[in-house]
């Protein structure tokens, strides 16, 4: 949610009661109207400590990812193939042609999927490619079958968590980082100038599957559980005016 920039609504004054869920920041906000818009709702839930102090909010705890209230179907770790690869690659060209500097700053934007390109086809025997600009609820059809995920979008990364997939982060924006530190998996997160990490990472992770999976499966139950205590608050809070 881009409060400067998108939602204008949010800097006119409200008559009736509000709440939001599900907010996420990529980048910190010029201003502090996050602070107003949290003080005057009945109900405000950000993804991420990352989140908040983006928007300069100190006194709040964070929630989760709003897809952990319908999380994919966990795998087995028998039904896990690691030589099955899902990789999702972020072309930066939209970056420059929105003047978006702040992502193209921050993760060392390098048109370098040739050299990623090269290393995972040396390291897995299957790869499917996909950009994960999804707009149908068809992510589960995806992902199916793939074992591993090496992605430059938040949400192919929250994929791999829900379903206890090794994976490594291309570290484009923040909010990647913030989501691999929280589950304790951020050694696998890179920029993309750090292509040259790639491979003794996908050996590793590989050969750790199940100490990653431990991880993602500990954050993946934190995160359902407190995802939905906040949803049937906010379910509670509009009751109050039907």
């Amino acid at each position: 949610m881009w409060i400067d920039d998108v939602h204008k609504v949010w800097k006119q004054n409200f008559i009736i009661p509000y709440g939001v869920i599900g907010l996420g920041a990529e980048f910190k906000f010029p201003t502090d109207i996050a602070v107003n818009i949290a003080q005057k709702a009945n109900f405000f839930f950000v993804r991420d400590k990352y989140s908040l102090d983006c928007m300069h909010i100190n006194n709040m705890q964070s929630s989760r990812d709003i897809t952990f209230s319908d999380p994919l179907e966990w795998l087995d770790k028998k039904d896990v193939n690691t030589d099955n690869l899902f990789f999702v690659w972020r072309d930066g060209e939209s970056f420059y042609k929105f003047n978006m500097n702040n992502f193209i700053e921050y993760g060392k934007y390098k048109d370098n999927f040739n050299v990623f390109d090269e290393i995972i086809k040396s390291e897995f025997k299957s790869i499917q490619y996909d950009n994960f600009q999804v707009y149908d609820d068809n992510i589960e059809e995806l992902i199916i079958k793939r074992g591993f995920v090496i992605s430059g979008r938040f949400h192919g990364i929250i994929a791999a968590i829900h379903k206890g997939l090794p994976c490594i982060a291309i570290d484009i924006c923040p909010k990647i980082r913030a989501i691999m530190q929280d589950c304790g998996l951020e050694e696998y997160c890179i920029k993309m100038n750090e292509v040259d990490k790639l491979k003794n990472l996908i050996r590793k992770a590989k050969k750790e599957m199940e100490l990653i999976r431990e991880k993602q499966l500990k954050y993946r139950m934190e995160a359902i559980d407190i995802i939905n205590k906040d949803i049937h608050f906010a379910q509670k809070e509009v009751g109050k005016y039907l």
